[in-house]
């Protein structure tokens, strides 16, 4: 959204209607469990469509098996990271954060002591997606700062981020089963493969 909210290309900002429109466009994108014809009949004003007469017609309805998992851990120690960065004067980009989190960027001694708190291997997607909902639930906010021949979006705290902190505010990522079940049986295998060597 912060992309978007810098302007249209022609040096002109957005207008805050612009701006919650897009973000309705975005909810309505990463829902992943309401009824889709609930959500496009609620926009319009219509309260009264009741999902079970959907009869299986949208994504959601067809397919609901999806895995919410509650990624609030992670996101605080995030959160934690960029606070530790800001402090000494350090800029974050999305990139450098995870890789940061995962003790593959450059570390100081305050951001080595988090990486180590881990209590499993993440993958690098995984941590994507906790940033993406972060930046969605403007926990971070992206900041476009000017380079020399192009511009730089670094992260910075949102406005939700005390909410994060003080725990009135979860975070959760939704993965479809077959994305579970493949990620499953792709671990599996390595451990397979890790365990004839």
């Amino acid at each position: 959204m912060k992309w978007i909210a810098l302007g249209d290309g022609k040096e002109s900002p957005l207008t805050d209607g612009q701006l919650s429109d897009l973000e309705k466009v975005r909810d309505y994108a990463q829902d992943h469990s309401t009824c889709r014809r609930v959500r496009i009949l609620q926009h319009f004003g219509d309260n009264s469509f009741d999902p079970i007469t959907c009869n299986r017609n949208c994504d959601n309805c067809f397919n609901p098996q999806h895995t919410q998992t509650d990624v609030t851990h992670y996101a605080k120690e995030l959160v934690l990271l960029l606070q530790s960065g800001q402090r000494e004067r350090t800029r974050f980009t999305v990139l450098k954060l995870v890789d940061h989190y995962t003790n593959k960027g450059p570390r100081s001694q305050s951001t080595s002591r988090m990486g180590s708190r881990n209590e499993q291997a993440v993958t690098k997607d995984f941590l994507l997606d906790i940033v993406a909902q972060l930046v969605t639930l403007k926990v971070f906010e992206l900041n476009r700062v000017p380079g020399h021949s192009k511009h730089f979006l670094y992260l910075q705290m949102g406005r939700a981020a005390p909410r994060l902190s003080n725990g009135t505010l979860l975070i959760y990522i939704y993965f479809h089963e077959s994305h579970v079940a493949a990620t499953a049986t792709t671990k599996a295998r390595k451990r397979k493969a890790d365990d004839r060597v």
